[in-house]
């Protein structure tokens, strides 16, 4: 339907760089129609190296089933335990608050240092934020996800951690971000740095 918005219409690629590079192709494709008139064929042909080393794919194999392993057992940890919904949505959340430390104890918001129970998680007092802006960076990925609490979620609004509370801003609650960074590991770390988004993009 023509009068759908955008997202409607094509579907959106959770995949960051997936769904810049599709967005590029559209606008080369339509352009070259503007130009020239409908091609009677369109041919997008796509780079990637795919050679691994038997090694390299024995690595692969046993993340793989690492990955499977997780997913299963938080599938049984949120009907057994959490008593919720076996979702997608449900075991991101889990897998999200999960990595943002080995010591459940260490868990907690990385905007304030309250630390979030795992019942926390269900009961409408957390929200997955993206460390850095997702309407920014199309960044979609779970190393640009933490758990927070929904306030601090609402107080970062539309910015970067650092935008938010860094550069003097707020001392006191920059001070708390920096203690609880060690716990997190270094794909999500490094996105609340001063440089994050000059960084990403």
């Amino acid at each position: 339907d023509p009068a759908d918005d955008e997202i409607t219409r094509y579907g959106r690629i959770t995949n960051p760089t997936v769904h810049i590079g599709l967005g590029q192709v559209r606008r080369l494709v339509n352009r070259v129609i503007e130009e020239h008139g409908r091609p009677h064929q369109i041919v997008v042909e796509l780079a990637r190296d795919l050679k691994m080393s038997e090694e390299q794919k024995r690595d692969l194999a046993q993340k793989n089933a690492r990955n499977q392993k997780a997913a299963e057992a938080r599938s049984q940890k949120l009907l057994e335990e959490l008593k919720q919904a076996d979702t997608g949505a449900n075991r991101a959340v889990l897998r999200v608050w999960e990595e943002s430390s080995t010591d459940v104890l260490h868990r907690t918001c990385p905007y304030t240092g309250q630390q979030i129970s795992a019942t926390m998680l269900f009961d409408g007092s957390c929200d997955i934020d993206h460390i850095l802006p997702y309407s920014r960076t199309l960044d979609d990925s779970f190393a640009n996800r933490v758990i927070c609490l929904k306030e601090a979620n609402r107080e970062k609004r539309n910015l970067s951690p650092w935008e938010a509370w860094g550069d003097g801003r707020n001392p006191a609650r920059w001070a708390i971000i920096e203690a609880n960074l060690k716990a997190l590991p270094p794909e999500k770390r490094w996105r609340f740095a001063p440089d994050a988004m000059a960084r990403f993009e």
